[in-house]
């Protein structure tokens, strides 16, 4: 949340849970600190239960979102989604696997973001602060959303929500690698955006070249 009279602050306390990257390292990041916030909150509770003191649980939830400017609504909304899929996986015996080293944690997670989105990648176009989607060939030239939490721009990106108001924006966006989309999309659901991605390596590769003098 942004309020108008509260920009300042709401940027800060956005600053603060950001996470180098991407967006959704930012989401991760901002869903993993509620989850703390909850997990301490039900050790207070019952050590005041135990004790007789009062506590609201949901006051302090509410400060916690509030504070940070963030909607507890949408937070306790995502925290049932998880319970179901864990519950959806145990009953089909798929295994839950986390990434606890954290030297592939920022691989992996835009590695898995790639195999579901992989129509939703851009390629960053030459010389321009523009990316051109790879989408089979219906390429449109967009631009990252000032929300954007990424204070770089690179090469190739994935998003999740296009928006369009004075000019064609991508929002909620992480930097990925180009061979995870070619890994992503055996078996071919879409042979013209491999076609079309193979296209902006090659051309990326000739520009190298041609910066570094080796085409005349």
């Amino acid at each position: 949340m942004r309020p108008n009279d509260r920009r300042n602050e709401a940027d800060a306390a956005k600053a603060l849970l950001s996470v180098p990257g991407g967006d959704h390292f930012t989401l991760l990041n901002v869903y993993n600190s509620y989850r703390e916030r909850m997990f301490n909150l039900t050790l207070t509770h019952t050590f005041a239960l135990d004790y007789g003191l009062p506590f609201d649980s949901d006051q302090h939830d509410k400060n916690w979102t509030r504070r940070n400017y963030l909607s507890a609504r949408a937070l306790a909304e995502a925290d049932k989604v998880r319970t179901q899929l864990l519950r959806m996986m145990e009953h089909f015996d798929i295994d839950i696997v986390s990434t606890q080293d954290q030297r592939t944690f920022y691989t992996n997670i835009p590695k898995a973001l790639v195999c579901g989105f992989f129509m939703q990648v851009a390629h960053k176009e030459a010389g321009k602060r523009s990316y051109a989607t790879v989408k089979d060939n219906q390429a449109q030239v967009v631009f990252l959303h000032p929300s954007c939490g990424l204070d770089i721009h690179p090469e190739w990106v994935l998003f999740n929500e296009f928006i369009l108001t004075t000019r064609p924006f991508i929002r909620t966006v992480t930097k990925v690698q180009p061979e995870w989309y070619v890994t992503s999309l055996w078996p071919f659901p879409s042979f013209a955006a491999l076609i079309a991605m193979l296209l902006f390596q090659a051309i990326r590769v000739c520009g190298q070249l041609l910066r570094f003098g080796q085409f005349s």
